[in-house]
């Protein structure tokens, strides 16, 4: 597969403009390789160097397609649509890589490749010990894998205290 891939992007021609809907439809699709893995989860890399014009189009295939699948974003150089590729990320429960400087994408990129090898909690839920669910305010929505050396973020808004506050995964 490995090879394949090579030569598959080896032969490619860029012209232009990006069609990313048919590549993260594709990107995203489950087949019969995500049923036979059982537990393990697709990462997929979403990597760009210029403007994402269907921002919306794309958050809705991400949100109805993501399953268990992680969705990484990376932005390389001056014109990525940073709003987009954070935001897909979010709703990807992956993370933005952003690489201003061209001779910086190996180092980076070897950074991201050795971070999502090393997930060390997923499928994280928060819980509030005498709060109700639906009286709680969390963010966000799904909580993104913690990996090695990151801090996994979550806010919560309640009109009382809970009595404790479980993290599992």
């Amino acid at each position: 597969n490995l090879k394949r891939a090579v030569a598959y992007a080896r032969a490619l021609n860029a012209e232009g403009g990006t069609e990313m809907l048919p590549a993260l439809l594709a990107a995203l699709a489950e087949g019969p390789q995500e049923q036979e893995r059982g537990g393990s989860v697709k990462q997929v890399i979403f990597l760009t160097d210029g403007a994402v014009s269907n921002e919306d189009q794309l958050f809705s295939v991400i949100k109805a397609k993501l399953g268990r699948a992680r969705l990484f974003t990376v932005g390389i150089g001056s014109a990525p649509n940073s709003h987009f590729m954070t935001k897909a990320a979010e709703f990807g429960r992956g993370t933005f890589t952003f690489i201003s400087d061209v001779n910086a994408v190996e180092k980076q990129m070897t950074e991201l490749y050795t971070k999502i090898e090393s997930p060390v909690l997923s499928d994280i839920q928060v819980s509030f010990d005498g709060i109700a669910p639906e009286s709680a305010e969390v963010w966000p929505d799904r909580i993104p894998d913690l990996y090695l050396g990151e801090p996994v973020v979550v806010g919560a808004r309640f009109d009382e205290v809970p009595a404790a506050v479980r993290v599992t995964g």
